[in-house]
């Protein structure tokens, strides 16, 4: 159980046993996937729930009566999420280049805790978001030695306030800045680590009920904010956000075996890190092939971009092992 996964920093992970966080991961990446292409009848009221997951999922895994040991996962982690940030922050760059250098306070800031603004590579965010979450989690593990993890759960409430509650403080829309690891990352890492420190007091309780009832809740608050804010576009965490992310988080530990040996837990396990990173792609392929033929992909793009990164992803499953081993001959 205490096997270290780097979650969404991997595409490659080891089996832990809990076959329904996979199943989670592989049903928040479509989720993902939805934020960034076209699909009829769908809306954000869950949607946003994915990112908060994974960061969750990581958080749990990072978790270890030793304390050297949570120390020494959540550096790896941070060193391969930067390795692979600045790797695709490089190809996206190059598909969309930003305007400009980052010459204001505000610019060089973005390029640092949100992410290049480039047009394909918003998403991104998340990898920067993580980076900066585990050195701000490994930095708190110094000064308090572990202790009053808890407390790193409320900064959450910072992208309340510059996120889709903005409107209540002057009107305006969500800030960019919102994407950040003071909002997602370190909170969600923390929620995600106290779960499996505390999980023998969590089996005590049916996390079913509490998660129907959690969704109900998350889904009257956004259509109650979306009113009140009169169509301001949506970004940025809601109150129930990461509860819903934790109650779903929660149903998947109590059903550890949901989904074995499954096609649904294989895309969650070796393929939901690829589809996240490479699903712009495709967008930006597909949106380029509707323009001269129409197949639909203003009505179901989301489906096309999430089967055609899938299969990307398995194809580079296969080559990677033989392109490793060349390399190790040279």
């Amino acid at each position: 159980m205490d096997q270290y996964n780097p979650e969404i920093t991997s595409a490659q992970t080891k089996s832990t046993g809990i076959s329904s966080l996979y199943v989670l991961k592989t049903l928040c990446v479509f989720f993902v996937v939805v934020l960034h292409a076209p699909m009829e009848g769908t809306s954000f009221v869950f949607l946003d729930v994915g990112v908060p997951c994974f960061f969750i999922i990581s958080g749990y895994f990072l978790y270890n009566p030793d304390l050297t040991k949570v120390t020494q996962r959540v550096m790896k982690g941070a060193y391969k999420a930067l390795r692979l940030l600045l790797f695709l922050t490089v190809i996206y760059v190059l598909l969309g280049p930003p305007d400009g250098l980052p010459t204001t306070i505000p610019m060089i800031a973005r390029w640092l805790f949100v992410s290049v603004p480039s047009r394909y590579g918003g998403h991104l965010w998340y990898l920067v978001s993580l980076f900066w979450g585990l050195l701000a989690f490994r930095f708190y593990l110094w000064i308090f030695k572990g202790k009053g993890i808890h407390w790193l759960i409320i900064p959450a409430f910072f992208g309340l306030f510059i996120g889709r509650y903005r409107f209540l403080l002057d009107g305006s829309t969500a800030s960019i800045f919102v994407l950040n690891f003071i909002s997602y990352a370190l909170p969600c890492l923390a929620i995600g680590y106290l779960a499996r420190k505390w999980e023998t007091v969590l089996k005590k309780y049916r996390a079913i009920d509490f998660a129907v009832v959690i969704s109900i809740c998350a889904y009257m608050e956004t259509v109650f904010v979306h009113f009140l804010s009169n169509g301001l576009p949506p970004m940025g965490p809601l109150l129930l956000t990461y509860p819903t992310a934790f109650a779903w988080f929660w149903v998947a530990l109590q059903y550890k075996d949901f989904g074995k040996e499954s096609f649904i837990e294989t895309i969650g396990r070796e393929h939901s890190a690829r589809i996240y990173y490479w699903h712009p792609l495709f967008v930006w392929a597909f949106t380029v092939l509707d323009k001269n033929v129409s197949f639909g992909f203003h009505s179901f793009g989301a489906i096309y971009v999430f089967l055609a990164t899938l299969i990307l992803s398995i194809l580079i499953g296969h080559i990677s092992p033989y392109i490793s081993r060349l390399i190790k001959k040279k």
